[in-house]
């Protein structure tokens, strides 16, 4: 719930900026980074690591691409 309620403030932020033309595109750019940076943070410790090559656990929203 938290994402999507981000996402929206981002939109109207972005949005409301006029010096910018494609917004869209910008605001997946934008999301897409941050997401994957805290996610990246919060999930790749030394500890969380040693779990998933020990459980063989994948998660796609923990791999950045």
């Amino acid at each position: 719930m938290f994402e999507l309620e981000l996402k929206e403030w981002l939109n109207d932020e972005v949005k409301k900026l006029n010096n910018i033309s494609h917004h869209d595109s910008l605001l997946d750019k934008l999301y897409k980074y941050t997401h994957f940076k805290i996610t990246l943070k919060d999930s790749n410790t030394k500890n969380n690591t040693e779990y998933y090559r020990n459980n063989d656990y994948i998660n796609k929203r923990l791999i950045y691409i």
